[in-house]
């Protein structure tokens, strides 16, 4: 779990390193969808001046390249939910002190006898980006401000409420935002980077490359 902000010195590595990303989900596009579902449709075609022409070969050449054109589009999609959670992961280290500090308000709301509004995480993002952009002087990039709203909007305040409740008899307002942020946390780690991987390439993959195989073997 982030336990504390990333030194601002390794903004340029991490920088670096997603772009580095995305190279190499591209070439993994190319190399592992793109090139063969092109070549499954060079055999579609050649197949077309093999056999006689029916309707049920030409049925199935469009299926080719419908499969083809799907199972790429699907990648595509898979590939980029895959890089958007590990960007906002990279993100979230830097904010660290801000979800602190937003946890740190909440946990004084709930104090105060004010719980109503935290009930809906989502509300604090334009709060938080204010204050985000007043505290640096200079306006949050939206890349930004889309993954403190995301974040935000992951978070269920509504299920923690009854359970941090018990812990307001204390009036230990700082040990209360400590123990939402840990919930915090842990429950993005669980909910989302820890499961966020590319091994959906080991059963997508098989699956394509069979669905064009049987088409090919079926338009002869």
């Amino acid at each position: 779990m982030s336990n504390q902000a990333k030194s601002p010195l390794s903004a340029l590595t991490d920088t670096a390193g997603q772009g580095l990303k995305i190279v190499i989900l591209a070439l993994v596009l190319i190399f592992l969808f793109l090139i063969p579902n092109l070549v499954c449709i060079g055999f579609g075609v050649a197949a077309l001046f093999q056999v006689t022409i029916t309707r049920w070969v030409i049925v199935f050449f469009v299926l080719l390249i419908l499969a083809a054109a799907g199972a790429c589009a699907a990648a595509f999609f898979f590939t980029y939910e895959y890089f958007l959670i590990d960007t906002i992961r990279v993100i979230y280290a830097y904010l660290v002190p801000v979800f602190r500090s937003l946890c740190a308000t909440i946990a004084k709301r709930i104090t105060e006898g004010n719980t109503g509004i935290i009930k809906k995480g989502y509300d604090w993002s334009e709060n938080i980006t204010d204050s985000f952009q007043n505290a640096y002087n200079r306006k949050v990039p939206r890349l930004i401000r889309t993954a403190i709203r995301f974040i935000l909007e992951q978070f269920p305040f509504a299920d923690i409420m009854y359970h941090v409740s018990i812990d307001t008899k204390t009036q230990d307002t700082e040990a209360l935002g400590n123990s939402i942020y840990t919930q915090f946390d842990a429950y993005l780690h669980t909910r989302f980077f820890n499961e966020n991987s590319m091994k959906w390439i080991l059963w997508f993959l098989p699956i394509n490359i069979g669905i064009q195989i049987l088409l090919i073997w079926l338009m002869h």
